[in-house]
């Protein structure tokens, strides 16, 4: 036993330097030094957890991990069962492709017991419980490779999709869709699998499926999920959806600021798609004079949504002719490369880049002189080409009209920028005119520096 167990720390040792993957039988090396056992390339998933989730405590032991995957077994579970290694890495390798990555470690743990230990538990990377992982805890019916086996993960996976993705907790759609975007999702991923016969059985039994709400028998997968998926630019439309939620709809922190309503809804999905999805919408859910509403407000709200769609606003865009001064200018000045004129050059693809601040007190301010005072309610920030570190995460928006007696006009904290030169949007609730307007960052990701690389100001008019 003793030259097997070393035979097989080699071949591990060796798998380890290839860096691709690594399969595991290391529950029989528990009784061997560390120094023996830890072949594993730095960053490697834990060889073994204790779990600390839904009243869980035991001892569960990786079997497999990749760049994409790590798969635990308890010790209950008959091996070998290796048919989850390839199938849940390529799952979250097409996650990844759809709705981007999910924090800095990007990997999906799945941990299985041979019995179950209660309800399928779900974490993600802001659950400290999971150790902020994207993981799934259930467990086998039997070890064949269908049914249960592999919906019941993906269905654990849709939900870690809706609610981590983009680098926010929570769904704001959920108010809206409920329980049913995993007949999509799972849909999708079988699709793209190529294991056609299961996507195949997932149309079938959510083809006929109805659901209450928004109204009684609401076919959600055959009256709407499936024609936009089919119509309207398949995989790519439900990525878009959740990249433009992310980027526009109001947040709090990490957090989604409030539910959507169905007009966002609507809205949202059509600027996913780039085309105006409001006669789907009649077709699957019925209409309202409220829907309709709510429709034209969301256009009014978000106006920058690419589908066809006629403006219900008038937006003047107040920086156009705007005079910058900033507490801190680069070391190049105003008119540099990374100078303060880059912050209203209308280029999203240039920057303001100043340092030497205080990484703990920030303590640096931007001012915006009108051409004539105005009524600003809208203003939008959009993130530096890279070092996410010197984002502005906390900050305050003050009008005056003689450029020394301030009036606060707007707070935010907490703000999260989840990519580079991504532009964010935030309404202000505003109806003094003012000449000036200045805004005071006082936090950034830690860095010495700020950087952004526009800052414009609207007046919204519904």
């Amino acid at each position: 036993m003793y030259k097997n167990s070393i035979k097989i720390v080699s071949l591990i040792f060796v798998a380890s330097l290839a860096g691709s993957c690594s399969q595991d039988d290391n529950y029989i090396f528990e009784d061997y030094p560390s120094s023996v056992v830890n072949t594993d390339p730095a960053g490697s998933p834990a060889r073994s957890i204790i779990e600390n989730w839904s009243n869980h405590s035991d001892k569960i032991w990786r079997q497999y991990f990749d760049n994409n995957t790590a798969i635990y077994y308890d010790e209950a579970v008959k091996r070998p069962l290796e048919w989850p290694y390839d199938f849940f890495s390529k799952t979250w390798k097409e996650v990844n492709k759809t709705y981007g990555t999910f924090g800095d470690e990007n990997r999906l743990y799945a941990v299985f017991h041979n019995e179950s230990k209660g309800p399928t538990y779900v974490g993600t990377i802001f659950d400290s419980e999971s150790g902020n992982r994207s993981l799934f805890d259930m467990a086998f019916e039997g070890t064949e490779m269908k049914g249960n086996n592999i919906d019941n993960p993906l269905l654990a996976v849709s939900q870690i999709v809706e609610t981590s993705s983009n680098g926010l907790k929570g769904s704001a759609a959920k108010a809206i869709w409920g329980d049913t975007y995993s007949q999509i999702f799972l849909y999708d991923i079988y699709t793209n699998l190529q294991m056609q016969t299961e996507a195949d059985r997932i149309f079938a039994l959510n083809n006929t499926k109805t659901s209450s709400f928004p109204k009684a028998n609401t076919f959600w997968f055959r009256d709407w999920y499936y024609p936009i998926y089919k119509d309207h630019g398949g995989r790519m439309s439900l990525g878009n959806f959740f990249k433009l939620v992310a980027q526009f709809y109001p947040t709090n922190g990490n957090t989604y600021d409030h539910d959507m309503n169905m007009g966002e809804f609507v809205h949202f999905f059509s600027g996913a798609t780039g085309d105006d999805l409001q006669p789907l919408a009649e077709e699957a859910f019925g209409w309202s004079d409220e829907w309709q509403e709510e429709l034209l407000d969301a256009r009014a709200d978000f106006p920058t949504l690419n589908y066809p769609f006629t403006p219900v606003v008038n937006i003047t865009d107040l920086t156009t002719g705007a005079i910058i001064t900033v507490s801190k200018d680069n070391g190049n000045g105003a008119e540099g490369a990374e100078g303060s004129l880059k912050l209203i050059d209308n280029d999203l693809n240039s920057k303001f880049l100043v340092g030497g601040l205080n990484r703990f007190d920030t303590d640096f301010w931007m001012q915006q002189e009108l051409t004539e005072a105005a009524v600003v309610n809208k203003y939008n920030f959009t993130s530096g080409n890279d070092a996410p570190d010197r984002d502005p995460i906390n900050w305050e928006v003050f009008g005056s009209n003689d450029g020394s007696t301030w009036t606060s006009i707007d707070t935010r904290t907490d703000q999260v920028f989840t990519g580079r030169n991504q532009t964010r949007e935030f309404t202000v609730v505003n109806e003094t005119a003012y000449k000036y307007y200045r805004i005071s960052i006082t936090k950034n990701g830690g860095s010495d520096a700020i950087q952004i690389s526009e800052w414009r100001q609207y007046f919204v008019r519904k």
